[in-house]
């Protein structure tokens, strides 16, 4: 299994198993200075907000975070920059 197949099929997995857990209650998932997530974490996260359901996710970050980071949250519809 190349490096490539083995990274999306961790994220498949870990969406899957918050998406199992959101079925018997809603998640809230909260995560400080996400400005320092490596892309495997941010794949996590952005997977999760776009497939588990119910899901608060807060995601707390500096005061400037990087346009990349929001034009990628923006993406899913559902968020928003407070």
């Amino acid at each position: 299994m190349s490096g490539d197949n083995r990274r999306e099929s961790t994220v498949e997995l870990l969406v899957a198993l918050l998406s199992d857990a959101a079925e018997s209650a809603p998640l809230m998932i909260v995560l400080d200075d996400v400005q320092w997530m490596d892309s495997a974490s941010w794949a996590v996260t952005l997977g999760a907000a776009r497939k588990v359901s119910p899901l608060l996710l807060v995601l707390v970050t500096r005061p400037n975070p990087e346009q990349e980071m929001l034009d990628d949250l923006s993406s899913i519809g559902t968020s928003a920059h407070l």
